[in-house]
């Protein structure tokens, strides 16, 4: 049987008042066959009255807008089927998209294929891959400059959770969840693909060793030939994926 999800292109609306960051979106969206834009607005409520956003897919959202800002927009059509996925030079309301389930958080200047990995989302969340309790299960970026702890915040067990990324040991694929490992509590259990965590993750120092197994560097007590030692568990590492965590430790004069 045919996927025809395949071949359905998923709308796309940008929302941002300057028009350079506007035609830079539109650019990138253009770069991608699976999307389809139509529209684009320097505010919100112009967006709001040209588009029926349980049948929109995709909202490429500003933060910083005069009338309305994109925060209080993504709020407002939180039960709506459009994903928003922000784009904006300030790190300082990640944690509010968060809370407004936004797909993702890209700050400005991106590059394509940053941009490409938040679609690869939003597409995920459309199709169910990546559903719980009616909200996508998301996950803000690790790595917000300026900031002087790296973290991520994830939902697990009706809450949401802040990990600091020097806390984490490794992470275990479980089919569709993976179980964080943490250098103290207990592990923390999350429902999205190790793939994607691995993608979101900065490496160095978090380095997927196997199938089953993304590890931080920094915590690791040992390496074996096949194996890697942190807190005192053995980890398997997998021939598929030993070429660039060795040669890191290598370069770094570790082995």
């Amino acid at each position: 049987m045919t996927d025809r999800s395949q071949d359905v292109k998923l709308t796309v609306a940008v929302v941002d008042d300057e028009p350079l960051a506007r035609n830079m979106l539109v650019r990138y969206i253009t770069q991608m066959p699976a999307l389809e834009l139509v529209g684009q607005y320097d505010s919100c409520i112009a967006c709001y009255e040209a588009h029926d956003l349980d049948v929109l897919d995709i909202l490429l959202l500003d933060v910083n807008i005069p009338d309305i800002s994109g925060i209080q927009f993504a709020r407002t059509i939180a039960k709506n089927k459009a994903r928003v996925i922000f784009t904006t030079a300030h790190t300082e309301h990640a944690y509010e998209a968060y809370q407004a389930h936004a797909v993702d958080y890209l700050l400005k200047p991106f590059p394509f294929d940053r941009f490409q990995v938040a679609i690869q989302k939003a597409q995920e969340y459309i199709t169910g891959k990546r559903m719980s309790n009616g909200s996508p299960v998301a996950v803000l970026p690790a790595e917000i400059p300026d900031s002087p702890r790296r973290f991520i915040f994830v939902k697990s067990d009706y809450k949401t959770v802040r990990l600091s990324l020097d806390e984490i040991l490794y992470v275990e694929g479980l089919q569709e969840y993976v179980r964080i490992h943490l250098a103290h509590g207990k592990p923390v259990i999350v429902l999205m693909s190790l793939k994607r965590l691995a993608d979101i993750l900065p490496s160095p120092p978090f380095f997927r060793v196997h199938r089953s197994y993304i590890v931080n560097v920094e915590q690791l007590a040992f390496v074996q030939q096949r194996s890697i030692t942190i807190a005192g568990k053995e980890l398997s590492i997998g021939k598929n994926y030993s070429s660039e965590f060795f040669d890191y430790l290598a370069e770094h004069s570790i082995l």
